[in-house]
């Protein structure tokens, strides 16, 4: 987060905007940890951005489509309680990742590799609910494939 200097005080600036929106606010923003210049913050935080987006419109198409399947299943019979039931689970857990990841509003930067491999995850998931809805048995209670680094393994 930005800040001021007032005398030897530092006060937070809680303007709510984006610290890309120029190259001042990258600067008081984003550049007093990460050493680099304005234009090289901002080329490096679109990339990121960039394929992050890339990764939410499959996770999310993927996504749409077992909706769009679960939907018509239902409406002409060609599955299972059971095969539906398998399928709306597998929705649940793609939806909440989704949707958190969406609402995040970081866009991916401040954790790129968990943030794609989460959408990666739901995107599977999503698969996984048209899989249950055709007959195939699926084992996909994985969790993502970089796990968060501050959370306790349980290892000591």
């Amino acid at each position: 987060m930005s800040y001021n200097r007032e005398g030897a005080a530092k006060v937070s600036n809680h303007q709510i905007m984006s610290p890309m929106a120029n190259d001042d606010t990258i600067n008081s923003s984003c550049l007093t940890c990460h050493h680099s210049t304005a234009d090289e913050m901002r080329e490096r935080v679109e990339g990121i951005q960039n394929r992050w987006q890339s990764s939410l419109d499959v996770s999310f198409t993927a996504l749409d489509a077992l909706i769009t399947d679960i939907t018509a299943a239902a409406d002409d019979g060609t599955a299972t309680e059971e095969q539906l039931t398998a399928a709306r689970d597998y929705q649940r857990k793609a939806q909440f990742v989704v949707d958190y990841s969406f609402s995040e509003n970081g866009r991916g930067f401040h954790a790129p590799a968990y943030s794609i491999s989460i959408l990666n995850q739901a995107t599977d998931w999503a698969r996984s609910g048209q899989l249950a809805l055709r007959g195939v048995e699926v084992s996909n209670d994985v969790g993502p494939a970089v796990p968060e680094q501050h959370m306790p393994s349980g290892s000591k």
